[in-house]
């Protein structure tokens, strides 16, 4: 199964990005992330399907599940509660789900998809923000402009706070 989840994600790449006009790699789109969101297969932080509450101090409301495709699974404990790796492979696709309200209506997808040759990328992590729909709430084209600073707060495991905050 990781062979096919890399091959889709490299398809995925091919079909939806543009090279840079400054050679400086892939330009992931916020259409190639919505791809990856819906065609990828996960696992669940701590392997728990419930919701759970944000921290207050967190921009994305009130509850959460947290979502691991298998390279990002690669470089975690078996019980996928911490990171046992000093950084999270290329190609790891982590999706927080948002909810308003305990196992109430996906809302919107926080994703961080990590690729540091992309062009796009902030810190080595392409940042994206999506409604369940596709629509963009966050563009990848901002190269985490917003999200950055908060991930770099405290402790952190190569810019993922779920590991400290939950």
């Amino acid at each position: 199964m990781g062979i096919k989840n890399t091959i889709l994600t490299l398809l995925v790449i091919s079909l939806y990005s543009c090279v840079s006009d400054k050679g400086e790699g892939v330009v992931v789109t916020d259409g190639t992330i919505y791809n990856l969101v819906k065609s990828s297969s996960f696992s669940f932080f701590k392997n728990k399907a419930d919701t759970l509450p944000a921290d207050p101090s967190s921009p994305h409301t009130s509850f959460m599940r947290v979502l691991f495709n298998p390279k990002a699974q690669s470089a975690m404990n078996d019980s996928l509660g911490a990171l046992s790796a000093s950084t999270f492979p290329d190609e790891s696709l982590i999706v927080k789900e948002v909810y308003d309200t305990k196992g109430g209506t996906l809302q919107v997808y926080s994703v961080m998809y990590k690729l540091k040759g992309a062009a796009n990328n902030g810190s080595g992590w392409i940042w994206n923000e999506l409604r369940p729909d596709g629509n963009v709430i966050y563009s990848a084209a901002r190269k985490g402009d917003q999200c950055i600073s908060c991930h770099t707060e405290g402790i952190n495991s190569d810019l993922v706070r779920t590991f400290a905050l939950h």
